[in-house]
């Protein structure tokens, strides 16, 4: 028993032994795996270090770099807004300068009036303008259908008077005393003749404007009005306002010689009313005369017998107060916009706005013969008229007074 008993302890001290042997083994084994771990993530921390700061050092060259590139940028900007002042204001100067010269020389030769005026544009509200050159054409398509025959209507229009210009696709009839100087100036403009080429032209606007644009045929004229890109106009007055301001411009006032010769002939001419064939004074049927001699500066109301006298032996008038109807023929050609003379800034404000690169090219200058008063200078002219007479005129004007709707009655209220 004894030895059983021992061999048992025997037994037991070596299984211990063997487990505390397993157990240090074991646990040597544990400490052996954790180290290479640690190891890693001290080597993986100091490489994830090394690359933030290799990026932090990039971004921060490339941070220099952009900021060396804006500063650049900055220096050629602020560069060229000093040049661009120094150039701004050495052509100011200059245009000063010439803009008086210009000024004094219009005035001393009588090219294209006598004043120039700088026209303030202020935003237009397109909608509103829209809706208004809607309403024109509306009003003139379905007034030239009462007043127009249709044999007239289906005729080609007179393409002679038309200007169009093919870089800004752009039609304009010209008609005369309707802010027709302004604007042959700015073809000539859109045309890329400088301000001080101009001003040396000694010829008429529209002649000088004609070695810029040939007068288009009819075949030419339907071909750019079919095309959508080109846009069309032409700007209208007042008929018997323009009539008066072509009187008062080539008859009262100018001194050129074609028009002294015309106002001769203005002052021989007699027209016999036809509902006082038997009753007009004979006074009233003479060239007036002071003395013997001649005085050839006729009068409104000879001035208007004159034309109603070429109307009547079926002459053609002078472009200056041929009827709209005839001259710009707007009831055989479809007119994109009719500007009115009455709100020309507004109208021509909004052109500008519709026809792409005008506005770039174009000033603010408007050329005037004279800034009168017509709406104060009218009576004393039209009191010339009798009420036949003007009666007369007005047959004669009537469709360009009805297509754009204008309104006559004022001028019978003046008249005995």
């Amino acid at each position: 028993m004894v030895r059983r008993a021992r061999s048992l302890v025997v037994v037991l001290l070596a299984i211990s032994s063997f487990l505390s042997v397993l157990l240090f083994v074991a646990n040597n084994s544990k400490l052996n795996v954790q180290k290479p771990d640690a190891h890693a993530d001290t080597i993986n921390e100091g490489y994830h270090a090394h690359e933030r700061r290799e990026n932090e050092g990039q971004e921060a060259k490339r941070k220099e770099k952009r900021e060396q590139l804006q500063q650049n940028i900055r220096v050629r900007e602020k560069m060229q807004v000093e040049e661009e002042k120094r150039a701004a204001l050495k052509g100011i100067q200059n245009e000063e300068s010439y803009d008086k010269e210009r000024k004094e020389m219009l005035a001393k030769e009588g090219f294209w009036g006598n004043e120039v005026e700088e026209v303030a544009r202020a935003p237009v509200n397109t909608l509103k303008m829209e809706k208004v050159m809607r309403e024109r054409r509306e009003m003139l398509k379905a007034r030239c259908v009462e007043m127009v025959s249709a044999a007239q209507r289906n005729k080609p229009p007179n393409s002679k008077e038309f200007l169009v210009s093919k870089k800004y696709q752009l039609m304009y009839c010209n008609v005369f005393k309707a802010a027709s100087s302004t604007w042959l100036t700015h073809y000539l403009k859109m045309a890329g003749v400088s301000s001080q080429q101009i001003a040396t032209y000694r010829d008429s606007p529209v002649e000088a404007a004609r070695r810029f644009y040939p007068r288009p045929s009819p075949s030419d004229l339907q071909y750019y009005s079919r095309d959508l890109h080109y846009t069309s106009f032409l700007i209208v007055r007042d008929p018997f306002q323009r009539l008066l301001s072509a009187y008062r411009d080539k008859i009262e006032f100018n001194k050129q010689d074609y028009y002294s010769s015309l106002r001769c002939r203005i002052q021989e001419a007699s027209y016999i009313l036809p509902e006082l064939k038997d009753k007009q004074k004979p006074e009233e049927l003479k060239p007036e005369f002071i003395g013997q001699q001649k005085k050839c500066s006729p009068s409104f109301r000879k001035f208007v017998e004159f034309v109603l006298s070429e109307e009547e032996k079926g002459n053609d008038h002078n472009e200056h107060w041929a009827p709209y109807y005839r001259f710009c023929t707007p009831c055989q050609f479809p007119f994109d916009y009719i500007l009115h003379f009455e709100t020309l800034t507004e109208d021509e404000t909004f052109l500008l706005e519709k026809v792409p690169g005008l506005k770039d090219v174009l000033t603010s200058e408007r050329f005037h013969s004279s800034h009168t008063d017509y709406s104060s200078v009218t009576p004393q002219y039209f009191a010339q008229l009798p009420r036949p007479l003007l009666v007369a005129l007005y047959t004669l004007y009537r469709t360009d007074f009805e297509i754009f709707g204008y309104s006559f009655d004022r001028y019978f209220d003046i008249v005995t």
